[in-house]
């Protein structure tokens, strides 16, 4: 599974997880948890994990976003 921030991007702050397939996530969400927003080829099983794992690591993930973003 692998974390990607597109330098090209656009607001919401989101990534993309690269593992079976791609998922698109939201982290910035009203009540703090991140989002999904599109899977594509991604087994079902496994988008559970991923998302515990994107949730863990939210703070550094939104921060990432920031430094890449230059604050957006």
């Amino acid at each position: 599974m692998r974390f990607v921030i597109y330098t090209d991007g656009h607001l919401p702050a989101h990534i993309h997880v690269i593992g079976d397939g791609e998922l698109k996530i939201h982290l910035q969400h009203p009540e703090e948890v991140p989002l999904l927003v599109r899977a594509v080829n991604w087994k079902a099983s496994h988008q559970t994990p991923a998302m515990y794992e994107v949730k863990g690591r939210r703070e550094f993930l939104l921060q990432a976003w920031r430094d890449i973003r230059g604050g957006d």
